[in-house]
């Protein structure tokens, strides 16, 4: 047993084929699917390449709800036909600027409680005072001087007399001036009038050491105070006259030329408003300057203004806008300050009572109003010009128009009812439920 070899077992005839058939019957599917393969693949493909093309799916529109109607406050106004104003800016200003200086020399020995910079002083108002020991002793001397020329010209003429005689006791009428001590005479006649010119000037002297204002002004700066020693020409202070204060007012060419500048107009003055602020004063033009500014090309006008009505204290300095009515008129809407809307627009109310935005120019303002004009401004109806706030004040935006109780006061009663929505139509089965308790 253990010599003997394996023998190997082979498939006889009718085994192999019985496999060569099954094998045989498994090729068609497995090429079927190979092909079927690609095919699935490319299909995928392209439905996933059309999606991508395709983008995200549209979302459904919605309809946006319908905005809210703002309660508007408004006034009714009418455009007016008024002279064309034009505007200008200047500074507040004086007529002269005064270096106050020293008639003569001494040590400041007393100042005005009212010396100081920013104060205002009154005409004649004594703001320093000199030591006087120098000046009194000067008049001293005038005096004593002048009493000598007198002394001497009493001499001179009883000398006269006494040669007269003499030489009408010598038997002669006529004598020569030089015996008559004529020419000494006259010597000392000048001497008098020398002496007395020195004594009142030694006078006048005294009274220069007292510093004065000489009109109403305001003190600019000071350059010398109590214990400073000054001399003659010395500088002591820079006065700002406000006894007329004026506005110097640029104007272009064309401002120029439209406005009523004419020697007959500034004998009676140009009438122009300034305002400072909320505040505003009268003043008249009565001038320009003659020469044309060599840097800006530009004319300037001068305003004057009468201190008297300077009630509301306006200074020196200030920078002032200016109205001046020209030649022409345009036709204008007189609004109150709270309709301006940007500095650029006024707000409206249109017939269908939503909100259109008017561009307009600001032509000047009064105490009362502020004028504004705009190419499309014509002499027609009044316009519904709103006066209050607005939380959106896009054009369009629907409004619930409010009559301005200020303007009428009717108005306030007035009110507008708040605008219902329709009821919603009942259900059927809600109709249903209704008739049976109608029935019972």
């Amino acid at each position: 047993m253990a010599g003997c070899r394996a023998v190997r077992s082979r498939p006889n005839k009718s085994q192999r084929s019985e496999v060569t058939t099954l094998s045989d019957g498994n090729k068609p599917e497995k090429t079927l699917a190979r092909r079927l393969v690609p095919l699935a693949v490319l299909i995928a493909g392209i439905i996933i390449a059309r999606i991508l093309a395709g983008g995200p799916p549209t979302p459904k529109a919605e309809t946006a709800p319908a905005t809210p109607a703002q309660q508007a406050v408004y006034r009714l106004i009418s455009p007016q036909q008024l002279p064309m104003v034009v505007s200008t800016y200047g500074k507040l200003d004086t007529r002269r600027t005064l270096e106050l200086a020293a008639e003569v020399g001494g040590k400041i020995v007393a100042t005005n409680d009212a010396y100081m910079v920013g104060n205002t002083v009154a005409a004649n108002q004594v703001l320093l005072s000199l030591d006087d020991i120098d000046a009194k002793t000067e008049l001293a001397r005038a005096q004593a001087r002048l009493a000598e020329a007198e002394e001497q010209l009493a001499n001179e003429r009883g000398r006269g007399r006494q040669a007269k005689r003499e030489w009408r006791d010598l038997g002669s009428d006529e004598a020569n001036a030089l015996f008559l001590r004529e020419p000494q005479a006259h010597r000392v006649e000048l001497a008098v009038t020398a002496a007395k010119a020195e004594l009142r000037l030694a006078q006048r002297n005294i009274e220069r050491l007292q510093i004065r204002a000489p009109f109403n002004a305001v003190i600019k700066s000071i350059s010398a105070d109590l214990g400073d020693y000054v001399n003659k020409a010395t500088v002591v202070a820079t006065l700002l006259d406000t006894s007329t204060l004026e506005v110097h007012l640029p104007l272009s060419p064309k401002q120029y030329r439209s406005l009523n500048f004419s020697p007959e107009n500034f004998a009676q003055g140009v009438p122009v408003m300034l305002h400072r602020e909320q505040d505003s004063l009268a003043a008249k033009i009565y001038r320009t300057a003659a020469v044309v500014d060599s840097d800006t090309r530009l004319y300037t006008a001068i305003a004057t203004i009468d201190p008297a009505t300077n009630t509301k204290g306006w200074r020196i300095g200030e920078f002032l806008r200016a109205d001046i009515p020209g030649t022409r008129s345009q036709a204008m809407l007189a609004v109150p300050p709270e309709a301006i809307y940007e500095q650029r627009f006024i707000r409206l109310i249109n017939a269908d009572n939503t909100l259109t935005m008017l561009p307009i120019e600001i032509s000047h303002s009064d105490e009362s109003a502020v004028y504004v004009k705009s190419k499309t401004i014509a002499l027609v109806d009044p316009l519904r010009v709103i006066v209050s706030g607005l939380a959106v004040s896009a054009p369009g935006t629907p409004l619930l128009p409010i009559a301005d109780s200020t303007e009428d006061p009717t108005a306030a009663t007035q009110m507008p009812q708040p605008v219902l929505a329709p009821a919603p139509p009942p259900s059927p089965s809600a109709s249903t439920e209704l008739n049976g308790v109608a029935e019972h």
